[in-house]
């Protein structure tokens, strides 16, 4: 899930394509050429940096999915006020 699909329609996020299962980020830098170097040896921190970013990027989207599913985000903002001069 390294290309997450989502859309926010009047404040309201929502997943569009969920993945069936997540699969560990070094099968998506196999496949690019670009990133060879990181799958060589001495550079494990790098790629445990990357999937823990993929994976707190994902569960962000899962939770503002959750958070506006009935309402919106608006509703979580409290509305503004005028200040008293």
């Amino acid at each position: 899930y390294y290309w997450p699909l989502f859309e926010i329609e009047q404040g309201q996020w929502r997943i569009t394509m969920k993945p069936p299962k997540k699969l560990p980020i070094e099968e998506w830098l196999k496949m690019e050429g670009r990133f060879a170097h990181l799958l060589k040896p001495g550079n494990e921190h790098i790629v445990k940096m990357l999937q823990e970013a993929v994976d707190e990027y994902w569960d962000y989207l899962v939770r503002m999915e959750e958070m506006t599913k009935e309402k919106g985000l608006w509703t979580l903002v409290p509305p503004l006020t005028r200040q008293q001069g």
